[in-house]
């Protein structure tokens, strides 16, 4: 939710119901992803300020990469690209 300043994991076998909220400290998530060496690790983007001529959010973390450790999901690895996987 890109107005929102958390990420979600919602459980699709359970009519959707909320496993885990993870809140960080900006004004808006804008994407993220998993990585790590297991795929354990969760790397959030977050929005800073879209054009030189905006208004800064006065959030001195927005625009910020974050690492988030110690969840209780990982990633699933996909193939390259042009692999032969």
């Amino acid at each position: 939710m890109f107005t929102k300043s958390s990420v979600c994991d919602f459980c699709p076998c359970s009519a959707g119901s909320l496993v885990e909220q993870v809140d960080l400290p900006v004004s808006a998530v804008t994407s993220c992803c998993f990585g790590g060496v297991n795929l354990d690790e969760l790397y959030v983007t977050s929005v800073g300020k879209m054009h030189a001529s905006d208004e800064a959010t006065g959030n001195p973390l927005d625009g910020s990469l974050f690492r988030v450790r110690g969840l209780h999901t990982k990633g699933v690895a996909v193939p390259m690209f042009g692999s032969e996987s």
